[in-house]
């Protein structure tokens, strides 16, 4: 556990998190909802990066990121769900860890180290595409086809469990795809198997493991409020100084 937190106390130092409580506990909420349903032995921390980036992942010991610009994409509570339960599923099946006994941690331990002496201006973006991107220095975040297709499938079980509808994984990956948003992509599917194939397996999982429900739970009101909330903070954040011509006398 001592190796995640010192990746994620490095992640912190150098990036700016999303600080509005409101947010930061809806998503965690939904995030320890998922946790309860989940095969996890250790508590989540569950935090958001205020990055317009599309991204997430998680490191060993339960430290789970998130980027605003990613909540932003999803369109109801089953989608960020979906997003939570991938992260979750790396965590229980202790991926990062496997990764780490590799020899894959002194290589992500030195990557965020590099970012540190650029300074904090700027360091997210290069922090989250780090982790998006299979050649960066974070190694141990590219996890082989095996581990994410377990992950995948540990998703759709955490979900469903949840009561959540499985399928909302999948098509907020569908949608993810179709407006080309590689980072997120290209870390959860890999390119082993290309996405078109990893999407329809997950379908395939869906529709023969998963018998519907009477009633899912897809979204709430509140979904709504922190969603609109998010985009209010969004919007003031790259809205920028305002310049007002002065008025003759």
């Amino acid at each position: 556990m001592s190796l995640g937190r010192d990746l994620a106390s490095q992640v912190k130092s150098n990036s700016q998190l999303l600080t509005d409580a409101s947010i930061n506990e809806y998503i965690s909420r939904i995030g320890q909802n998922i946790g309860r349903s989940s095969d996890v032995t250790t508590p989540l921390t569950i935090q958001i990066i205020d990055s317009d980036e599309v991204n997430a992942f998680s490191f060993p010991g339960g430290f789970v990121f998130v980027t605003a610009g990613l909540l932003r994409e999803a369109d109801d509570e089953a989608e960020v769900a979906g997003v939570l339960a991938h992260e979750i599923g790396h965590v229980a099946a202790r991926h990062g860890t496997r990764n780490a006994s590799k020899g894959m941690m002194m290589k992500a331990l030195v990557g965020i180290a590099v970012l540190a002496l650029h300074g904090k201006h700027g360091a997210v973006e290069d922090i989250v595409s780090i982790a998006g991107n299979i050649a960066a220095p974070l190694a141990f975040l590219r996890f082989s086809r095996g581990c994410e297709e377990e992950a995948d499938l540990l998703a759709l079980q955490y979900l469903y469990a949840a009561g959540y509808d499985p399928g909302s994984y999948v098509a907020f990956f569908e949608k993810l795809a179709e407006k080309k948003r590689p980072n997120f992509l290209v870390r959860v599917f890999s390119t082993h198997p290309p996405t078109a194939d990893r999407i329809k397996r997950c379908q395939r999982i869906v529709n023969e493991y998963f018998p519907d429900k009477e009633a899912y739970q897809v979204t709430t009101s509140e979904f709504a409020t922190i969603h609109e909330r998010l985009a209010m903070i969004i919007g003031l954040k790259n809205k920028g100084p305002e310049l007002r011509r002065r008025t003759q006398q």
